[in-house]
């Protein structure tokens, strides 16, 4: 999920624009999908499923909902094993974690799909029951409530009905105020209020996808919650200290999504509005003030503010927390020093459309003053997202794990498209090497085959190959010229006969390729 708000909001705001990113228009399409079982159909059943479901098959069910389920840390195990043999856990919560169970045992070990289990013939009777359950319920809130209704919003959006999958989602933020959740004044032991903190989260992340994605921005109410970060690893987590056998990866992934999709938020805050949002009425947001360059200043102090927070906390994380967190800061710092041009005109705080539907631009031309100042600005955050792709890539050949493709790859054409748009408005032989090395990078095993990598790849490949002509025809002395224009990229000036030699050796190292 992170990775693909990382990569929305650039889409959105940034003028230079990653070809590698797919928009699966998840949100949209749940919007627009007709559905035939109208939502408050009751469907009376003859035998309730969760008293004629064996203890043997319940907690098989329980187990396959853990397994597969990421946001199965939601939930304590421990705890609801507890609650279920002493009778005492929500009927509710009971059939949703069941059903879930259910659903992903039957698929026999293959991924879920987008809503694979909209068709009747998808679903099953324990999931059916979980609707019927939450229509006669009543109005208390508790937290087993809220959790289940957290998680079937979740299931729904994603692999069954998402209308009412977005619904429950709202549901579930009335359930947080009740509670008290909103404010942080939930009152229970130390497990329940991380479990409640958890439960906000889960719900919180999926609708900060959706408005960013919609280009639709969150109400204020809701962004202004005071519910403090999930813990970042099992060794601080109340909740998972409890559990046999906990799963580190499954924590540690959960809090760094929330760190990235929090900052996400509090960005897309400050662009301006449609005039016919989502959650309301159009108002003017009073977080943007009156000078032209608003959005952008705004912008630029909170990704201030994210770095200090990963200097603070970096030293905290595991590697991959550290690598995912720390490349997110980074690319929002280039993206967002190249704002599309509506996003800085005038002093208008709404738009007619949402941002999603801003007209696609052209290329960035390094020639112009004010992109090519960028550039030089930008440039040496652009080596240390190089540099710190480098240092994970060579920590996975001895630590092999699920990789967080959408950021790699972000990562990756980003430092490409930078590294060669600088290079066009100074060839310089730092610029070069670091080209190549790029190319290096794409080859490890873990991803040269990935698609978006090859496309870099022959990207960066190509484009060596037609500058390199074109250095070759200019002469040596305008390419000297333009070297020691930037004392930044390269701090001396080759001699002629080692320049001749260099681009001799340049020659040879692209027929390899």
């Amino acid at each position: 999920m992170a990775p693909g708000i990382v990569n929305l909001l650039i889409r959105r705001l940034s003028q230079l624009q990653l070809e590698g990113f797919a928009d699966l228009e998840i949100a949209l399409q749940g919007f627009v999908m007709a559905e035939t079982t109208p939502y408050f159909a009751h469907t009376p059943l003859t035998t309730d499923p969760l008293l004629s479901l064996p203890p043997e098959e319940a907690l098989r069910l329980i187990d396959v909902f853990f397994t597969t389920q990421p946001y199965s840390v939601i939930l304590n195990k421990t705890l609801l094993l507890q609650q279920y043999w002493s009778d005492t856990v929500d009927p509710l919560l009971l059939s949703v974690v069941c059903g879930t169970g259910l659903y992903m045992s039957q698929l026999g070990g293959r991924l879920p799909c987008f809503w694979g289990a909209m068709a009747a013939g998808c679903r099953n009777p324990i999931l059916n029951h979980a609707h019927v359950l939450l229509q006669d319920a009543s109005a208390e809130a508790t937290l087993g409530k809220y959790q289940a209704v957290v998680l079937l919003s979740i299931f729904e959006s994603l692999f069954g009905l998402p209308k009412r999958g977005m619904s429950l989602l709202a549901l579930s933020y009335m359930l947080a105020s009740q509670l008290g959740v909103l404010d942080n004044k939930f009152q229970g032991d130390p497990i329940e209020q991380e479990m409640v903190v958890w439960t906000f989260w889960s719900a919180y992340v999926m609708t900060i996808y959706g408005c960013v994605e919609l280009g639709l921005n969150n109400r204020d109410a809701l962004s202004r919650h005071k519910v403090p970060f999930p813990p970042m690893n099992i060794y601080v987590s109340a909740s998972f200290g409890i559990v046999q056998h906990p799963n580190p990866d499954l924590v540690e992934s959960f809090y760094t999504q929330v760190v990235i999709a929090q900052f996400s938020d509090r960005i897309f805050r400050h662009t301006p509005r449609p005039q016919h949002n989502l959650f309301g009425m159009a108002i003017p947001n009073a977080a943007i003030t009156q000078s032209e360059n608003a959005v952008e200043v705004q912008i630029g102090k909170i990704t201030d503010e994210f770095a200090t927070f990963v200097d603070t906390n970096r030293i905290l994380w595991s590697p991959i927390q550290r690598y995912m967190i720390e490349t997110t800061m980074l690319l929002y710092k280039v993206h967002f020093r190249f704002l599309k041009p509506a996003l800085k005109l005038g002093q208008a705080q709404i738009f007619e459309l949402p941002i999603r539907y801003l007209s696609y631009l052209d290329e960035l031309d390094p020639a112009k003053p004010e992109i090519a100042s960028r550039l030089n600005e930008v440039l040496p955050t652009v080596l240390m997202l190089m540099d710190v792709l480098k240092d994970f890539l060579s920590l996975l050949r001895d630590q092999p794990r699920s990789l967080p493709h959408g950021l790699m790859e972000a990562n990756l054409e980003t430092c490409a498209r930078l590294l060669m748009l600088t290079y066009q408005l100074i060839p310089s032989v730092d610029l070069l090497q670091r080209l190549k090395d790029l190319v290096a990078l794409s080859k490890e095993g873990l991803w040269c085959n990935w698609g978006a990598t090859k496309i870099v790849r022959c990207r960066i490949q190509s484009f060596l190959r037609h500058h390199r002509k074109k250095r070759t025809k200019s002469g040596w002395l305008n390419s000297l010229a333009a070297e020691e224009s930037s004392s930044q990229i390269i701090a001396t000036v080759q001699a002629p006969d080692i320049f001749q030699q260099f681009l001799l050796l340049d020659d040879m190292w692209l027929q390899k390729q």
